[in-house]
């Protein structure tokens, strides 16, 4: 009897130990590597720590190895520089911590490898506290600590790759494998620690490696993995902003290698027409050209966007017409590369003064007058007796914006009943081409 209740003492602790083993699979640490490029020769890379159940709360130390995707480029540091730029993130700020200033950063190119190596404090107060993340509940691949962001340049300044438009395949950094071989990462412990089934003792203040399966500590560490990144417009728009003047916007939802941008203009006849077979042979705007023009500025690669504003286009525009524009932009190697759906066409008008109108009418005293204007115009508006003699100037050659325009005309205390010509003239800026438009409202003054 004795000895059945040995053996099945024995069963129970074997299956309990068990038990502990496959908790293995429950990561308590994350760590991704997101790279971009910044500019033809600097490769940017950012730190990601995520904690991911309750085992741990203060990050103690790493030491990282990185390698290319491209196994073509040999790594040695005749060829290549690694520097740490700072905590802030490539998208944004990370939280802050005043703790992080207790941590040094090494960065080294070694023979094959980048390497990394972050070391904190001596003690568990002074370390780096990572915000535990729910997997069910947060975002995974938004939700994280950013120990770092770092730049690889190229010394010879050569570009990385040689075509830079949304059809090249992502170029990125990965870990250096094997990851369990090559990186390490390690938590801070506040009391003393027995690892039961490592037989090993930590004392509070101690570093734990964070990669120890048979105590569920475990360390994963993701490539790069985030989407491709593509230039992609959101808007598009161009204005006719009057005295033969268009200015073009446009605004991106995230940009890819864009150095900056261009503009190139096209023609098209009055009425319905096909935007695709435009010919955009007229440059009006590059970066190429004008690098310092802060407009055509582009943001290199990120996942947001921007909105731009270019004014003005006034080369050789005539009225009457519609005129077409096309956003293009600039890569790195100064590249014209064209994105979808990022053209736009609009009318020059034809006419100046299109609208007049007095309201009420037949008046007593007092009218309110409403004019609509195509273009820029000079705008004289005087108004005139039954018998054609001046009554009033309400203004002379004022220079007034294209749009609608109100103003209130008070007639003298005792004028005289009847009818009066108000007559607007609106005269085209700096435009010879056509002639000058008018408008004669009458107005019926009773008592």
């Amino acid at each position: 009897m004795n000895k059945i209740l040995i053996i099945l003492t024995i069963v129970l602790f074997t299956l309990q130990f068990e038990g502990l083993y496959s908790q293995a699979a429950d990561t308590t640490t994350a760590v991704r590597i997101v790279t971009r490029l910044d500019a033809p020769d600097e490769l940017l890379f950012e730190l990601r720590l995520q904690r991911l159940n309750t085992n741990w709360q203060r990050w103690a130390n790493g030491s990282f190895l990185f390698e290319f995707n491209d196994s073509t480029l040999i790594i040695d540091s005749a060829k290549y520089s690694l520097e740490f730029i700072s905590r802030d993130g490539m998208i944004g700020n990370t939280t802050s911590d005043p703790n992080f200033i207790n941590y040094t950063i090494n960065t080294k190119v070694l023979p094959g490898r980048f390497s990394v190596n972050m070391r904190g404090p001596d003690v568990y107060v002074s370390a780096l506290e990572v915000p535990i993340i729910d997997a069910q509940t947060d975002d995974t691949l938004t939700t994280y600590s950013i120990l770092g962001t770092f730049r690889i340049k190229k010394k010879d300044k050569k570009p990385f790759i040689l075509t830079n438009n949304d059809t090249t395949n992502n170029f990125r950094l990965f870990w250096k494998r094997p990851t369990g071989y090559y990186q390490a990462s390690s938590f801070k412990t506040d009391v003393d620690v027995e690892l039961f089934n490592k037989a090993d003792y930590y004392k509070a203040d101690d570093n734990v490696e964070l990669y120890q399966p048979l105590s569920n500590a475990l360390t994963v560490f993701y490539d790069d993995d985030t989407p491709k990144p593509k230039t992609v417009l959101r808007f598009i728009d161009a204005t006719y902003e009057g005295a033969k003047k268009i200015s073009v916007q446009w605004v991106t939802r995230s940009e890819a290698f864009v150095k900056g941008w261009a503009i190139y203009r096209g023609s098209a006849p009055f009425g319905k027409f096909n935007i695709d077979k435009v010919e955009f042979n007229d440059l009006v705007a590059s970066f190429l050209v004008n690098p310092t023009d802060t407009r055509l500025l582009g943001l290199g690669t990120v996942p947001v966007g921007k909105a731009y504003f270019y004014s003005y286009d006034s080369t050789n525009i005539e009225r009457g017409a519609n005129y077409c524009y096309e956003i293009r932009y600039v890569d790195f190697n100064d590249n014209i590369i064209e994105i979808p759906n990022a053209k736009v066409c609009v009318n020059i008008p034809n006419s100046v003064l299109t609208f007049a109108k007095a309201y009420p009418n037949p008046m007593e005293r007092q009218t309110q007058v409403s004019y609509n204007l195509e273009d820029d115009a000079l705008v004289t508006i005087k108004l005139y007796d039954m018998n054609g003699k001046l009554a009033k100037i309400i203004q002379e050659n004022v220079y007034v914006k294209k749009g609608q325009h109100i103003f209130d005309l008070e007639l003298p205390e005792f004028s005289a009943l009847g009818l009066y010509d108000l007559l607007i003239n609106a005269d085209p800026v700096d435009d010879k081409t056509i002639e000058r438009s008018f408008s004669v409202l009458k107005l019926q003054v009773i008592r």
